[in-house]
């Protein structure tokens, strides 16, 4: 639905006009969805091909569109009638519709189930009266066709002559809708947007000029960390939002503490202004489902059954729920167990209410996830500024949401469900070869495209089985569900010729696709949007970050900003002492485990040190607790939450000499608790990715002659940004600094020190012991 609250004007289709609803809790689609189109298909053509036997002047397709003005508002509806049959002196439209139930039953019980589908048909009579165009003439009569499919049993159902009364019912409802989006869109108006900061560093305030003037346009936002990149893109897209430029503002971000400052920000905007600013964080499914209260909660994350019920019966109103701007978790699920409705339907239901949602990378681009957002009434991407925050990671994010793993052990779960739920042939015929396919993969680093031709037919004979599989998938059990419909996102994948991909197995008896380059997919996402603002410390080089989103456009544009006070807070040195790479490390592990112990002997503050992996830092404190057993190290925590993340810093701070993190991970990327409480940290060698199949094949991949710039690519590139995120998290606002010991002499090679941040270029290089001495005293 397209929406002019100005104007008073909506553009809808007649089915979305008959399937309105005033509730937000719109039906989002099921598993029953692409069998059930298929047999509807079969069944229009059938009647189509009867139809065409009896009354050779019969009509099918037939387009209306008409401008219908409804108390003080204009709805243009359009849609195709699906017959059209003139007889003497009347016209009748016809309408095919399948269904699940037995035939024939009362007429009453027909309009009670399926209300949306006389719905349709009636706007269809008023639009045929309405359009101009409409060239048949006599008095209009519409039929239902009903067909049920299993039997197939049709009953004939005419609609009643007064559809006008049902169309005019229906219109009130939407009409109250939309003059509830308007007096939203009129509210969001009267907004007042503050500062994000008590006063702009004049670096922050030319940012913030910048970004508002860059309406319409991919903005790639290139700031320090400690910058205020969260506040000041969010102050640009506000006061855009209040100006009109925009309907709606979307943050993204791929981790919780990105979302967390998001929603801290959002709540100092929301203080400032007399008309409530709304926000909300839209959280995953999972997370609703693991705090669900619902007693009878069937464990498939997301439950829609008697939504509509559940919610007119509990009266609720999103719109007084955001007095205070936002509405917590806590409140969902405590909401969820109050009325019975799925916390997560109800998050999605409070969406269409709110000016600001916040949420994670997938609900926009996943190809499991992306379809939530266009479900939901009158959302609008040509209306809607997007924020992208780290839009460094989003790249491979984006790849691997278009990677998968299948296995014939999967496949084979799949068979044994569907035998257990009385599937025929048809559909487990083509399961048992698609098994018997990957049952016959080997190890391969790659497979030859003859294996991926092979794969694309057998997922194409799949998906054309579950398209007519006639069978009740909300019995099948969640995780088989998910795999039998997975299939036609696997075989668009891998029918992508846009797409690089490597096809390979690890181990016997499966098949992993891994996307190489999902670029073309993100710049047709960012490309749908009003505006996109892409924010990160670590965008350059900049012409590999364009061409990682889909290549430089009309629209692309740069906003670098610095931060002058940065310029003298980092002291920094490489220590090439050592050779850090995997055949050579164990050679220096004294030498790494002593440098770590002096750095910590005169430091007023525990000392930061940052490893390529888990197993070098466990070794490296391994040789601390033998050799120097007083130095006390902590050892960041694997798989922990948020919580568990500053519960570890809080206590290691105050308890050990040396705090161990790994590159890349949650802790040296999002942690940004350490500006100012961390004086000298240690980077242990550049963390250079594994080399394995994937990395050889996307260095194959990389467009350009030459294999040192492919290696530069693949490798150097990744690793110096996961030491810029780090290093930058250590000095956050101005007055703090920051001594840092790059320690491997690959830090020497130019290569290397292209790509760092040029607030941490070195200053000396440190080629024995007692100049690290002169170094720590100066």
């Amino acid at each position: 639905m397209k929406l002019s609250a100005d104007e008073r004007r909506a553009v809808l289709s007649a089915k979305d006009f008959a399937c309105f609803d005033e509730t937000p809790l719109r039906p989002a689609g099921s598993y029953a969805q692409p069998w059930r189109a298929a047999v509807g298909s079969a069944w229009h053509a059938k009647l189509r091909e009867q139809l065409e036997a009896e009354d050779s002047t019969a009509r099918f397709e037939v387009s209306v569109a008409a401008s219908i003005p409804h108390r003080g508002w204009v709805l243009e509806l359009n849609g195709r009638i699906d017959q059209l049959v003139q007889q003497a002196d009347k016209v009748i439209l016809r309408e095919v519709k399948t269904v699940t139930r037995s035939l024939p039953v009362d007429e009453a019980d027909l309009l009670a189930d399926y209300p949306e589908h006389f719905l349709q048909l009636a706007c269809y009579l008023v639009l045929a009266q309405a359009d101009p165009k409409f060239e048949p003439k006599g008095r209009l009569e519409g039929e239902l066709v009903f067909v049920d499919y299993r039997a197939g049993v049709i009953q004939s159902v005419k609609l009643p002559t007064s559809f006008d009364r049902f169309f005019e019912e229906q219109a009130d409802r939407l009409v109250g809708y939309l003059e509830e989006k308007r007096r939203h869109l009129t509210r969001i108006r009267q907004i007042t947007v503050g500062s994000a900061f008590e006063s702009l560093r004049p670096e922050q305030d030319l940012a913030l000029k910048d970004l508002k003037a860059s309406v319409g346009s991919i903005t790639a936002f290139q700031a320090p960390t400690g910058f205020g990149k969260t506040g000041v893109a969010q102050q640009a897209a506000l006061e855009q939002l209040v100006e009109g430029q925009y309907d709606r503002v979307i943050f993204l971000s791929g981790k919780s503490t990105g979302q967390i400052q998001a929603i801290r920000q959002l709540e100092a905007f929301a203080s400032q202004s007399k008309t409530a600013l709304r926000f909300f964080q839209l959280r995953s499914k999972r997370e609703h489902a693991e705090r669900c209260l619902i007693a009878n909660c069937d464990a498939r994350l997301s439950c829609r059954e008697s939504l509509e019920k559940g919610w007119r019966t509990a009266n609720l109103t999103p719109q007084k729920y955001f007095d205070e701007g936002t509405i917590k978790m806590d409140s969902v699920i405590t909401m969820s167990g109050e009325t019975g409705i799925c916390p997560f339907e109800l998050s999605k239901s409070f969406l269409p209410y709110v000016e600001v949602w916040v949420c994670d990378y997938n609900y926009v681009f996943s190809p499991r996830h992306g379809g939530l957002f266009e479900n939901l009434q009158d959302y609008d991407a040509e209306r809607t500024c997007l924020i992208v925050d780290e839009a460094h990671n989003l790249p491979q994010r984006v790849a691997d949401n278009y990677s998968f793993a299948l296995s014939s052990y999967d496949a084979e779960s799949v068979i044994n469900e569907l035998r257990y739920r009385g599937a025929s042939g048809k559909l487990l015929a083509p399961w048992e070869r698609w098994s018997e396919f990957l049952s016959g993969l080997k190890a391969a680093d790659e497979h030859p495209s003859l294996i991926e031709y092979e794969a694309i037919d057998l997922l194409e004979a799949l998906t054309e089985a579950i398209n007519h599989a006639q069978i009740d998938w909300d019995e099948i059990q969640p995780t088989v569900a998910d795999r039998i419909f997975d299939v036609g996102w696997h075989l668009r994948t891998l029918s992508d010729e846009r797409m690089k991909r490597l096809a390979w197995s690890r181990s016997n008896a499966e098949l992993r696709v891994e996307c190489l380059d999902a670029s073309h997919l993100i710049g047709e996402k960012l490309n749908s949007y009003a505006s996109a603002f892409l924010m990160s410390a670590t965008l350059e080089p900049l012409s590999l970050f364009w061409e990682s989103i889909g290549g430089q456009t009309d629209r692309s544009r740069f906003i670098p900003a610095a931060s002058p006070w940065r310029e003298e807070a980092y002291s920094v040195a490489i220590d090439a002492r050592v050779d850090t790479r995997f055949r050579r490390r164990a050679d220096y592990y004294t030498t790494t485990a002593d440098t770590v112990a002096r750095l910590t002997l005169d430091s007023a503050t525990p000392v930061a040190v940052f490893f390529p992996s888990y197993q070098y830092a466990e070794t490296i404190r391994a040789y601390l607790n033998s050799e120097q057993p007083l130095t006390q190290v902590a050892m960041q925590p694997r798989a922990v939450d948020l919580g568990g993340q500053m519960r570890f810093i809080e206590e290691a701070l105050l308890t050990s000499h040396a705090l161990f993190f790994v590159l890349g991970s949650s802790f040296s990327e999002s942690v940004d608790y350490l500006g100012g409480k961390i004086e000298r940290a240690m980077v242990v060698g550049p963390a250079l990715p594994e080399v394995n199949a994937i990395q050889r094949a996307r260095i194959a991949n990389t467009q350009t002659t030459s294999r040192d710039e492919a290696f530069r690519r693949v490798y150097i590139l990744p690793a110096m940004h996961k030491i810029n995120q780090a290093l930058g998290r250590l000095v956050r606002a101005p007055g703090q600094q920051a001594k840092v010991l790059l320690h491997c002499r690959r830090f020497r090679e130019e290569q290397y020190q292209e790509l760092l941040d040029s607030d941490f270029v070195p200053e000396q290089t440190i080629r024995a012991d007692d100049e690290l001495e002169n170094w720590l005293n100066e």
